[in-house]
């Protein structure tokens, strides 16, 4: 009995956590650039010492590396990486760099290129687009400014980075770090043959319904294990009732 009680343990701690991936997945179907969590099953079977096949399933975690839908903006400082891997740079902090596939870009009171407050690195640091000046970036990353109708002057070329996104960890608003545990080379430059999309962005890559559906199976399976516990309880008193008559 005490294994049954084991596994039922284990089978809603398993439940929560997969309800809790499910539900991170759900509550970031808006953020521009969020990698969905996904779960897949291994069956592993054997012969036992019976010679009878046994069989384990192995549940495993997994970023899903597919690309969200692009979105028309139609705004100036909008892009959308064209590559499935890689990832604009960006400084969470002096020390903490971060990766997005966020590019709604837009310039701060001290004219440095910003994604969400945080500043955009460029292949020499930060981003400081002068005074009274137009910004243009190109299609492979080069910015650029132009004022009075002048010729457009290179200034400066975003840094980008390519990971697959399973060697990355989710941090919040869909940026992501490097996992330690990752055998990347976490300094090596990588900005050859990337393609930006201007006017766009690019969704998130959950699937809504998907994740709705997978959280109501997941209940109805916890559902199920309180009802075998709960028919546990009530035939172990059954049977220390049967032992007190007798």
């Amino acid at each position: 009995m005490e294994s049954l009680i084991n596994t039922i343990e284990n089978t809603c701690s398993k439940i929560f956590q997969n309800q809790e991936i499910i539900a991170n997945n759900i509550a970031n179907a808006s953020t521009t650039g969020f990698k969905s969590e996904l779960e897949s099953k291994i069956i592993l079977s054997h012969n036992n010492k019976n010679n009878l096949i046994e069989t384990k399933n192995i549940y495993k975690h997994y970023k899903n590396n597919t690309q969200g839908m692009f979105k028309k903006t139609n705004q100036p400082l909008d892009f959308a990486i064209k590559n499935k891997n890689s990832w604009f740079v960006i400084k969470l902090n002096p020390k903490t760099i971060a990766y997005t596939k966020n590019g709604h870009f837009k310039i701060n009171s001290n004219r440095k290129l910003m994604i969400q407050n945080h500043a955009v690195l460029g292949t020499n640091g930060d981003i400081v687009i002068p005074n009274n000046t137009e910004i243009i970036i190109s299609s492979n990353g080069v910015v650029s400014i132009k004022k009075d109708n002048e010729t457009n002057y290179p200034i400066a070329k975003l840094r980008f980075k390519t990971f697959n996104i399973n060697n990355l960890i989710h941090d919040k608003n869909g940026f992501y770090l490097l996992n330690k545990n990752s055998k990347i080379e976490k300094n090596k430059e990588n900005n050859a043959n990337v393609q930006l999309i201007p006017g766009t962005l690019e969704d998130s890559n959950v699937n809504l319904e998907e994740n709705l559906i997978n959280m109501i199976e997941n209940s109805r399976k916890f559902d199920t294990q309180m009802k075998i516990l709960s028919m546990y309880n009530e035939n172990t008193q059954l049977y220390n009732k049967f032992l007190n008559l007798n």
